[in-house]
């Protein structure tokens, strides 16, 4: 017999297939999870989460990095995402989320590089661990501040959809 029982089943097919709906009762503030574009957001928290790991497991062992692999590994980064985000400067608000989120994205990638290049300098100056984990932390900041940006467009777009007429 199945654990769930009939009721559990009923309960995952109400909420699978009125997640679109929106409350037509006396609570309108009730709206539809945010699917499709707001995945965008989720999407540019990854880098934010990853960039949290690392900071914690260098916390834990904070060792300073190579500053000449640092330094040159931002560069060449550098030219490769500033390339793009001045190729998206053009459509950032044009296409909604997906435009905003890749312009931002691209964006944030050439802030972190400045930020590690320049952490790679501190390093080689003075050799600590605390330059790369400070920049490791306004990168996460900076990623969190893009994703909710991202969130907010996309949770826009998706009210103006959801009151069009169909």
């Amino acid at each position: 017999m199945d654990p769930k029982g009939s009721k559990g089943l009923n309960r995952q097919h109400a909420r699978t297939s009125g997640s679109r709906q929106r409350n037509s009762s006396a609570d309108e503030s009730v709206v539809a999870p945010c699917t499709g574009p707001c995945s965008w957001a989720a999407i540019l928290l990854m880098p934010a989460l990853a960039t949290a790991w690392t900071a914690w497991r260098k916390f834990a062992l904070p060792i300073p990095p190579a500053p000449l692999p640092l330094t040159l590994t931002g560069l060449g980064a550098l030219v490769v995402n500033l390339t793009c985000a001045l190729t998206l400067t053009r459509v950032r608000h044009a296409g909604g989320s997906l435009s905003r989120a890749k312009f931002l994205s691209a964006r944030n990638d050439v802030l972190a590089n400045l930020a590690i290049i320049g952490a790679g300098g501190l390093t080689l100056l003075w050799p600590s661990a605390w330059p790369d984990l400070l920049v490791g932390l306004g990168i996460f900041v900076l990623n969190l501040d893009a994703a909710r940006e991202v969130y907010i467009t996309a949770r826009a777009e998706q009210r103006t959809v959801d009151t069009e007429p169909a």
